[in-house]
């Protein structure tokens, strides 16, 4: 699957020229299949945009060396590309790509900054030949492992040592951590979210893995009662969901990664091979610190299924914070405690907004008598309450957004007080 880069009219025609000076110099490129030849455009357009976002910070900013990111243009497809496009012509691409920007160089810079231009084009040009030559690394890595007969075992451990430091997420960097993805060779620079879901009839982790990698995306998948997590806390105990339609469906954990603008796309995708059954989906972020976080949220929030009042297809786990910090999960706590309770009062515990929100709670959601109780017209208590759900992302004329809001509030006051 490629992805469409929006260039500008300059960079546009730069990209159409670098297309006709392919087509006339390398055969290879002339023989491509039309899906091949869309990947390689689209890396074209990539690393267009990316030197021109780049180039533009180191021109402004030389000192503060901007790091180049240039990841991206080889993951846009990376399956598609190891397997369709080989590296002697990757690297091909890339030495013309680098010199077809030094011809150009007048299209990014003024014609007295060509020879700084230069310097900076060769900065450029080590990080994306390293970025090609690390994709087909990868590759060959990652296909080794799943070629071996116990790929779901290595990934079974993985997640295993992965939740189990989730319970201290300041000690991540710790050599379980790092020994455990670098196993995978795994890339913590890409975007990844945790899912839990329930595999249809008929289907494996295999289906679900070819999928993602398909789509240009990695994995780490184990079935939930392969994990031994009894030495973790209740609310990371990793049971089988409860389903009352099919107690046979198998339960799976996995972490997808892959660029930002596929990555919903690609767990869509995985998710078609997929029950009916509720699946949790957790955070999404970069870094080996969003990794583990979002799989900690998701073992949390299945384990808040029974009390989903209106259970639905997709539960995001900031969606049952609540229930989560009920089953003592500290991390549903503190950002409860840090993403509402401290930004309502962050002006002081008596500020006008903050003590409005906690009258209108304690006062069962009535707008009449919490104007009463603070001697305001009701016109004044909507409006200070429209002002903490924008700032909170939680409305209290909603009733589920209220419980949040309770919660909150509760959490932030017991642990205030403590101190």
């Amino acid at each position: 699957m490629t992805t469409t880069t929006i260039l500008s009219p300059a960079l546009r025609k730069l990209s159409l020229s670098a297309r006709l000076t392919l087509r006339a110099e390398f055969a290879w490129y002339r023989d491509l299949q039309e899906d091949d030849r869309a990947l390689v455009h689209a890396m074209i357009d990539s690393a267009l945009a990316q030197f021109s976002s780049w180039f533009t910070q180191y021109n402004e900013h030389p000192d503060q060396h901007p790091q180049v990111q240039v990841g991206t243009i080889f993951t846009l497809g990376s399956v598609q590309l190891t397997e369709h496009i080989s590296l002697q012509q990757t690297l091909d691409l890339t030495r013309f790509f680098v010199d077809f920007l030094e011809l150009h160089l007048d299209g990014f810079t003024l014609p007295s900054q060509q020879q700084y231009a230069r310097e900076a084009m060769a900065i450029f040009a080590k990080e994306i030949a390293f970025a090609a030559a690390q994709v087909y690394a990868n590759a060959a890595q990652t296909k080794h492992i799943h070629q071996t007969d116990n790929w779901q075992e290595i990934h079974t451990r993985a997640l295993q040592t992965l939740i189990k430091q989730s319970l201290d997420l300041h000690a991540l960097q710790s050599q379980a951590v790092q020994h455990a993805l670098a196993q995978l060779y795994w890339d913590t620079t890409m975007p990844s979210t945790a899912i839990i879901a329930a595999l249809d009839a008929h289907v494996t982790l295999n289906t679900i893995k070819a999928t993602i990698e398909q789509d240009g995306g990695r994995c780490i998948l184990a079935l939930l009662d392969a994990l031994d997590t009894s030495s973790l806390p209740d609310y990371l105990q990793m049971a089988q969901l409860a389903d009352s339609h099919d107690q046979q469906a198998q339960h799976f954990i996995g972490v997808v990664s892959g660029p930002a603008e596929q990555l919903a796309d690609m767990v869509n995708h995985a998710l078609a091979y997929c029950t009916t059954h509720t699946v949790c989906v957790g955070s999404t972020g970069v870094d080996t610190i969003a990794l583990v976080r979002s799989l900690h949220e998701v073992c949390s929030t299945a384990r808040t299924l029974p009390a989903l009042m209106e259970p639905g297809y997709i539960v995001y786990a900031h969606m049952m914070l609540p229930e989560r910090a009920l089953l003592g999960d500290d991390l549903a706590k503190q950002q409860l405690i840090h993403t509402v309770f401290e930004v309502l009062v962050e002006q002081g515990s008596d500020d006008p907004m903050a003590n409005t929100v906690t009258t209108f709670l304690r006062a069962g959601s009535s707008l009449e008598a919490t104007a009463q109780l603070l001697h305001v017209h009701p016109n004044t208590v909507r409006y200070r309450l429209k002002r903490s759900a924008e700032l909170t992302g939680w409305d209290p004329l909603i009733p589920r957004d209220a419980y949040v809001l309770t919660t909150a509030l509760s959490l932030g006051l017991m642990q205030y007080s403590a101190k």
